[in-house]
């Protein structure tokens, strides 16, 4: 099982190693690993937190691909009261959560104008009409589609290491 501690392999430890090296050293505020390093005991819950990031990221893409098929179909083949109902779903939990998942999808979105981001210009008018018709609106659901697509590769590497 490998551990990571910012962007540094910590170890490369089974479990009940892990077990036994949280006894050992449970009363002391730094552990030391095989490979020499120090760290803080700290830095364990902070990879807890990383894997709950990861987790919403990953539900995020998902998220994004529904929306991003209820984009094109409304253009396609205009708006539907289903389409608004799931509009407004999909809408309701990105608004609650995007403020966690923006820090790791705007270095991917490139430039744009104004405070909000391009992901957040398609669920912040609270009709789908509004994003539809709007002139960023295909742009920006192509700029985020990709963004997506390049944070999700990166996600897979970084889960390789």
């Amino acid at each position: 099982m490998a551990i990571w501690i910012g962007s540094y392999p910590a170890l490369e430890l089974s479990r009940n190693r892990l077990r036994m090296m949280f006894r050992q050293y449970a009363g002391q505020s730094q552990l030391q690993s095989p490979m020499g390093r120090w760290m803080s005991v700290w830095g364990w819950s902070s990879f807890r937190a990383r894997e709950r990031q990861r987790a919403l990221l990953i539900e995020f893409f998902s998220r994004h691909e529904i929306l991003s098929s209820i984009l094109c179909q409304a253009a396609q083949e205009g708006i539907s009261q289903e389409l608004i109902t799931r509009y407004s779903e999909l809408r309701s939990w990105l608004i609650v959560r995007y403020h966690r998942i923006r820090p790791l999808i705007r270095p991917y979105l490139g430039e744009w104008v104004g405070p909000l981001d391009p992901c957040e210009e398609l669920f912040a008018p609270d009709n789908l009409e509004a994003v539809i018709n709007a002139p960023y609106g295909i742009t920006y659901a192509s700029q985020t589609s990709q963004a997506v697509q390049l944070c999700r590769k990166m996600l897979e590497i970084d889960a390789d290491h």
